[in-house]
């Protein structure tokens, strides 16, 4: 006799069969996804640490090791009624105080340097950020110092500020004297001045490049007492100065050292919407 097909037992086999099937397909493709994701987050992390971490990194040991300065020439005003054979800009002598943050801040790559702030590396993100504008604002301290000492040095040396253009008998370079005063109280040059007589009737002080006054005798005796008085009344403002310079030494110091551990680091510590999952 024979026997009747059992058909709920090969439904049930069947069923077993397609669900073994599918769940091979879904472990493989799930498989196949957390693998493609890994490795899209490796290769995301290796972007930030590239772009954003290493670059910072070389920043502040390449640009933010020492303070630099310099005086120079450069544009003071532009005169707009100049003459077609006059130049319409006014040139003279002005204190450079280059600042590696803009610089630095405007090469970084946009989106990965705002992925990093925000997902992933904030709390190092943000002692870059303080860093940067506090190395910014002694920037703008430390110029106003030296502002500050080179118009006292003007008003009170009674001399015209070089270049001199109504006549060539006196004149105060009285921005280079402000520099060497900072660099003597600053302990970053070993400069001296020295009064010199000139042709009987100029006389002379030069710091070893060059002429930073010229005038009488009298005169320029009153501006060596002069710049004496001002290296003295200006320690105080030096030490602070080099306290504080020391404070953002420090601080680079440990923001390096968050930087090279950050790069070191073989996860990243969240996700973002950069590497997603599906």
């Amino acid at each position: 006799m024979l026997r009747s097909p059992d058909y709920a037992e090969w439904s049930v086999r069947t069923l077993f069969y397609v669900g073994g099937v599918a769940t091979t397909f879904v472990g493989a493709w799930l498989s196949s996804k957390i693998h493609v994701y890994h490795e899209a987050q490796k290769n995301h992390q290796d972007e930030l640490k590239g772009k954003v971490l290493e670059f910072l990194r070389s920043a502040l040991q390449l640009q933010y090791g020492n303070l630099k300065f310099s005086l120079d020439w450069q544009a003071q005003q532009y005169n707009t009624e100049a003459a077609v054979h006059e130049s319409p800009a006014d040139f003279g002598p002005a204190f450079i105080f280059p600042d590696p943050g803009p610089i630095t801040q405007n090469s970084l790559d946009e989106a990965l340097f705002e992925d990093a702030r925000k997902n992933h590396y904030r709390d190092l993100i943000f002692s870059w950020d303080k860093f940067r504008d506090s190395w910014t604002l002694h920037l703008y301290h430390r110029r106003n110092w030296l502002k500050n000492i080179a118009q006292d040095l003007l008003t009170w040396s009674n001399l015209p500020a070089f270049p001199n253009r109504t006549t060539s008998h006196s004149y105060i370079m009285h921005l280079a004297l402000a520099q060497f005063i900072h660099n003597r109280l600053m302990q970053t040059d070993t400069a001296v001045l020295v009064l010199n007589q000139g042709d009987g009737t100029n006389w002379t002080i030069g710091d070893g490049t060059r002429t930073v006054a010229l005038g009488t005798e009298e005169q320029m005796k009153q501006v060596m007492e002069l710049t004496t008085s001002r290296l003295e009344l200006n320690r105080k403002q030096a030490s602070e100065t080099q306290q504080e310079m020391e404070a953002l030494q420090a601080e680079r110091m440990s923001l390096l050292r968050q930087l090279s551990l950050a790069i070191a680091a073989k996860k990243l510590n969240r996700r973002c919407q950069l590497v997603s999952f599906l």
